[in-house]
């Protein structure tokens, strides 16, 4: 199953992955980092086309703050109509908070899956693991095999 996870905003990090029943395989995570990327987005979307499709959500707390960048919503409508258009099984919403709280960098590291640099990307990966243990989905031999190289020491 091809999933794609987002960590959308002025650069939007992105995970791509194949779950099988045993592991997580083929995973690749990068940065959109030109201004303006939709249309790279839905490149992007339109080339992996994911079975599964995972972005951060965003929440606004109604305060502004210095560096506060709204583009993320853009970015979610940019995924949200994609998933609309094709035949993506699922689209997805994870918390910013849900995803960082179960994986730290420590498990990122532990998975040798770190990329230095790349603090996007890896929020992005944070959503992949998170749903590859949490996920409503049938691959629990996935699960398990990533919790015990990951979280066991």
């Amino acid at each position: 199953m091809r999933v794609l996870t987002l960590d959308p905003g002025g650069t939007t990090g992105y995970c791509t992955a194949d779950l099988t029943n045993n592991d997580l395989l083929n995973i690749r995570v990068a940065q959109l980092n030109v201004p303006n990327h939709h249309a790279t987005l839905w490149t992007l979307l339109n080339k992996f086309k994911p079975e599964v499709l995972i972005s951060e959500s965003f929440e606004y707390r109604n305060q502004s703050r210095a560096g506060l960048v709204l583009v993320s919503k853009e970015y979610i409508g940019v995924a949200k109509l994609w998933y609309q258009l094709n035949d993506s099984s699922e689209y997805i919403e994870q918390s910013p908070g849900v995803a960082k709280s179960f994986v730290a960098d420590a498990h990122i590291k532990k998975l040798g899956l770190w990329v230095a640099g790349k603090p996007h990307a890896m929020d992005a990966l944070r959503h992949m693991i998170y749903y590859t243990v949490n996920g409503n989905h049938s691959f629990q031999n996935a699960k398990l095999n990533l919790l015990r190289r990951g979280y066991k020491t």
